[in-house]
């Protein structure tokens, strides 16, 4: 395990990203695993499925403020985006084949074949054609971010938080086109607030006990809001083209100011977390690690399509407290089982990736041991 790990990571952060994951898995879950359209919608299981789907709904910017706060100050590196993009291919093409092969019910489409190789141009993941835009760009924010006082980064923080988040959710539209989170834009402006903690530190109140009342506190806003504007939609009293029904609508979403909210209190958290236990520290880097492959193997077709649809429906007629007890430990069993499959192919890559490594090794010591030999030679003429 430890020849995974270059250097000991925050084992904080690592476990943010695991965190987010069954976030995300319990946001996947409720929705394509059919718990919220089981349930009646007056019904407490109603309310208590729709609350976990806004708990997951802030995993992506959790995800992209982590990528702010680790990245910040690290060196541009083009082999970790065609690494990315390599397990990108992976968890498209080895699905593909085994359902072509191994399962004749499932039908792969030519579409989907050039989707496995040609991810980017096929848009296969829009986190991942988002994040490619904020790689290409992360030296020059590095560098002009490193470059501001603690005072102008925060004003900047204030202002992008104003403008980008608040404003869309007063005035109900997507004002500097952001595509409502789903972009490369999204990506770059939570980078900002990532790298901001990173830079010029957790602030001294961001305790647990100011943090964790924050995260809940955004979080049944934003659930009170979008269940205000259902209501009022199912009542007849709001159209969808009404601007009280827009802005409500913001109130659940990637640039929702809840949402940020939610992954800043998330990171400062988890960020300040003591893990002093050796097993969790040497394990937590590796499971983190292992994060994107799991998001990218479940919802790739074989598993969102033919396997999660739908499967978890029975839930729906569980009792609240049952409901929620159901889907977050089904959430948490899946994250295992997917991260230790995810694991696997971080093993398989470095197993391949061995030859390389050796071949890579004999031409950097044929160096030295030229340089060596010239430095010699320069001094015996001399």
């Amino acid at each position: 395990m430890e020849s995974l790990i270059k250097k000991e990571r925050n084992p904080g952060i690592e476990l943010f990203r695991c965190v987010s994951m069954i976030m995300i898995i319990i946001l996947h879950v409720t929705n394509q695993g059919g718990v919220l359209g089981a349930t009646d919608s007056q019904s407490p299981s109603y309310f208590a499925a729709y609350f976990l789907k806004v708990i997951g709904y802030c995993a992506v910017d959790c995800y992209a403020v982590i990528s702010g706060y680790v990245n910040s100050g690290k060196n541009f590196r083009v082999t970790k985006i065609f690494s990315m993009w390599l397990e990108v291919v992976f968890w498209l093409a080895i699905p593909a084949i085994i359902c072509h092969f191994f399962i004749p019910s499932v039908t792969v489409t030519q579409d989907k074949w050039i989707e496995a190789f040609m991810p980017v141009s096929t848009k296969a993941y829009w986190y991942f054609n988002a994040y490619i835009l904020l790689f290409a760009l992360m030296p020059i924010l590095n560098r002009g971010l490193e470059a501001l006082t603690e005072k102008q980064h925060r004003y900047i923080m204030i202002f992008l938080f104003v403008t980008v988040t608040c404003m869309p959710f007063i005035g109900g539209s997507d004002l500097f086109v952001t595509s409502s989170g789903y972009s490369g834009i999204w990506l770059i402006i939570l980078f900002v607030f990532g790298a901001y903690f990173r830079l010029h530190g957790i602030p001294k109140f961001a305790k647990w006990y100011v943090t964790l009342p924050a995260f809940f506190l955004s979080a049944g806003a934003s659930w009170a809001l979008d269940l205000l504007r259902l209501e009022l939609a199912r009542s007849g009293k709001v159209e969808s083209s009404d601007l009280l029904y827009r802005s409500l609508d913001r109130a659940l979403s990637y640039i929702s100011p809840f949402m940020v909210i939610m992954a800043i209190s998330f990171l400062c958290l988890f960020a300040q977390m003591k893990i002093n236990a050796k097993p969790l520290r040497k394990i937590l880097p590796i499971m983190g690690r292992a994060t994107f492959g799991v998001y990218l193997f479940h919802v790739g077709d074989m598993i969102w399509v033919h396997w999660l649809k739908g499967r978890y429906k029975d839930f729906g007629s569980f009792e609240w407290w049952k409901l929620l007890l159901a889907v977050i430990g089904v959430s948490i069993l899946l994250f295992i089982v997917w991260d230790i499959i995810a694991i696997g192919r971080i093993y398989l890559f470095k197993l391949c990736g061995l030859p390389f490594k050796k071949i890579k090794q004999k031409i950097e010591k044929k160096k030295e041991q030229k340089v060596q030999t010239t430095s010699e030679d320069n001094n015996g003429t001399a």
